[in-house]
Formats: structure tokens, C-alpha cells, sequence
């Protein structure tokens, strides 16, 4: 029998996010029988929602347990998981992580493949300068989008045949199948929405880099010129009791709502009239993908990937500027909006980011390093 590729995917944790439901839907869909798959997280959250109980059954979960860069006993016990586990290929994604990963490779010899999931504007200096000089370390820099791509190239000065483009997919058949059980009514009744509202939903962390803070300025007027329109956010952060007090001091919690994070995420695509995104910087939202794959315009601000995923007036409409005024402006237009053409729109462009076609790109690319 063909021996088995062992392969560590390693991130920062395994909290609720894009990269952890990447990760979830490769180990879904590589091999077993090609690959021996570990997933290897750096720190733990118990206080939060973590996903491990998602995980597929025969991925083998090495959790530790990192208080900051300079804790030495975690780096030890990550020195002493890895060398028994013997990855073949370590596939790593976010800062952290890849930095950890990379700096022990010249003493462990397995090949890293490190992943770049957004235009990061706020590194460092000195960030910076650690990925231009681990990248020597790196067979390949996987960029899940065009636009980081170029990003990640230019800022770091990495050559260009350092990186390869795989961008982020779904599993669109799962989508579609979580559709069939999806209970919008259901979740009409649990907060109090009526047959006739409309409901726009945001689905992202609850921190500066989702600029939920302009969305909901923004909504504070929209909502009031537009009572049938309810603006939905599904999602956990730091930011949470900052945005109910700012709700409240605009008196809009009758058309805002905040529902934590849920696992009932079908129900909420089927309930929405449109899905809105502010963020400042994006990689390839998957949420964005999984919108469109329910039939869901998209109104967002020109981040990376969405400029791969909108066709403006098609499936969705940019927003021109990440401040309250551009985003109500965005919400007039697409309130105004024929969105029923635009919902099959959005179905026939989430065709091209199937998980299966991500996958097989992984897969050939951890073959190729070897």
C-alpha cells in the first residue's frame, strides 16, 4: 500500500472564523486514504466558541497552548508534538502561525506552505520583515485572492515566483443541501420580525477590522427613513457591548439586532433580502461566498476578493467608501434594486469557488512539494 501523505495544517486557533471553516472543508474534502491529516493549534480560547467539535473524525487534533511568542515551555512542547507527528508538508495560516511553523522547519526539514488570507495593512515593520526572511523557509506562499496576492508581493518584496494563487472556496453542494432545512419563519418568530420586513444581514466578527461601528451609524438613519428594512447581525468580538450601547444610543433597537454567533446560519442566508459588508480589509470572505450560493446579493466595500465575487448592478453593488455616509447611500441603492434577478445572479457566480476545485489545488501543490 502507498504510504500516506502526513500533513499538519496548523493555524492560531480554532475559534469562529474564515480560516478555521476553510480548513473544515479541506479536511471534508482531501483524501484520507492519500492523506494523513493533523491539525495543529497554537493557543486555546475555552472561554469562547471554538469549532473542534466540527472537526472530521479522522483528523488528528494536536492542541497547545502558546501565551505569547516568548513562551518557551509551549515552544518545547510544540518542538516535541511536531517531531513525533513527522509532517511530511505543513501547511500554516495567519502571523502567528506561520512564523512558528516556519522558524522550526531548518530543524524539523518538513516543506511549509504558508497562507496569506488578507491585505494586511497594519503589520509591522519588523512583521513584515520576518516574512520576507522566512519566506526563504517557504516552498510556497499560497494567496487566496488576486488582488492579496499582489498585495503581499509588493509589500513584502517577495519574487513573484514564491506565490501561488488558490482562492477559498465552499462546499456548495452542502450549501445547497443546508437550504433544503433552512427555518427563516422560525427565526421571524424568534425576533419578533414581521411577514413583510426586510431583513439585511452582515455575518463577520464583531471587531474594528468589520467596521460593523459605520454600518450601524449607518443604519441608524437608513432604518428610520425605512421601517420594513431590519439589519441583522450574526457574530461574536470584542466589540459587542460597544455596538448594543451605540444601538441603543441611537434608539434603533427595534430595527437592529444582534444575535451572537449561531449555528443555524442557513436560516439566516434564507432570511435575507441582501447580505451587506463593510470591512476594511477582506482575503476571500467566505460568508460572501456562501451568501451568493444561497442566492444572496452582495453589498459590500472593494476589498479583496469581493472585487473577484461582485458584478456591479448584477449580483450586488460596491459601496464607495467605508464611512456612514457611502454605506447608506449603498442600502438606498440596493433597497432599490431589482433583487430578484440579482439572486440568480449571485447563484450563477458562486459557481467558480467550489470547494472541490480548492481542494484539488491543494492537494496537487502538497504533492509538487514533495
Amino acid at each position: 500500500m502507498k504510504k500516506r501523505i502526513r500533513v499538519a495544517f496548523a493555524v492560531n486557533d480554532f475559534l469562529v472564523g474564515g480560516v478555521q471553516r476553510l480548513y473544515l472543508d479541506l479536511f471534508e474534502t482531501l483524501s484520507p486514504q492519500e492523506f494523513e491529516i493533523h491539525l495543529v493549534t497554537l493557543m486555546r480560547f475555552p472561554e469562547k466558541r471554538e469549532l473542534y467539535g466540527s472537526i472530521p473524525r479522522h483528523v488528528i487534533v494536536h492542541q497547545l497552548d502558546f501565551k505569547s511568542f516568548h513562551d518557551l515551555r509551549a515552544w518545547r512542547r510544540c518542538v516535541r508534538e511536531l517531531s513525533r507527528m513527522r509532517p511530511d508538508v505543513v501547511v500554516s495560516s495567519l502571523f502567528f502561525s506561520n512564523t512558528v511553523l516556519r522558524v522550526l522547519q531548518p530543524f524539523l526539514r518538513y516543506r511549509v506552505i504558508a497562507i496569506e488570507q488578507n491585505t494586511y495593512i497594519a503589520k509591522t515593520r519588523l512583521q513584515i520583515m520576518l516574512d520576507r526572511l522566512l519566506a526563504h523557509l517557504t516552498y510556497r506562499i499560497v494567496a487566496v485572492s488576486a488582488t492579496v496576492l499582489a498585495f503581499t508581493q509588493a509589500q513584502e518584496s517577495i519574487p513573484a515566483e514564491k506565490f501561488i494563487l488558490i482562492r477559498n472556496g465552499i462546499d456548495l453542494s452542502r450549501t445547497r443541501g443546508s437550504a433544503s432545512t433552512a427555518d427563516p419563519e422560525g427565526l421571524r418568530r424568534e425576533f419578533g420580525l414581521s411577514a413583510s420586513d426586510r431583513v439585511v444581514l452582515n455575518v463577520a466578527r464583531l471587531t474594528e477590522q468589520k467596521n460593523q461601528r459605520a454600518l450601524i451609524e449607518a443604519f441608524a438613519v437608513f432604518g428610520k427613513e425605512h421601517p420594513e428594512y431590519k439589519l441583522v447581525i450574526v457574530g461574536e468580538g470584542t466589540l459587542k457591548l460597544s455596538f448594543e450601547r451605540l444601538i441603543e444610543r441611537h434608539n434603533a433597537r427595534r430595527f437592529i439586532i444582534l444575535t451572537g454567533v449561531r449555528e443555524d446560519i442557513a436560516s439566516f442566508y434564507a432570511l435575507a433580502d441582501f447580505l451587506v459588508s463593510t470591512s476594511f480589509i477582506e482575503g476571500m470572505s467566505i460568508a460572501q461566498m456562501e451568501a451568493l450560493a444561497n442566492g444572496v446579493p452582495l453589498l459590500a466595500t472593494r476589498t479583496a476578493g469581493t472585487d473577484e465575487m461582485i458584478e456591479e448592478g448584477v449580483n450586488g453593488y460596491f459601496i464607495s467608501a467605508p464611512d456612514a455616509v457611502s454605506i447608506q447611500n449603498g442600502l438606498e441603492k440596493m433597497a432599490n434594486a431589482d433583487r430578484g434577478a440579482m439572486r440568480t445572479a449571485a447563484r450563477i457566480s458562486a459557481k467558480q469557488f467550489d470547494m472541490q476545485e480548492t481542494a484539488r489545488a491543494y492537494a496537487a501543490l502538497i504533492r509538487e512539494s514533495l
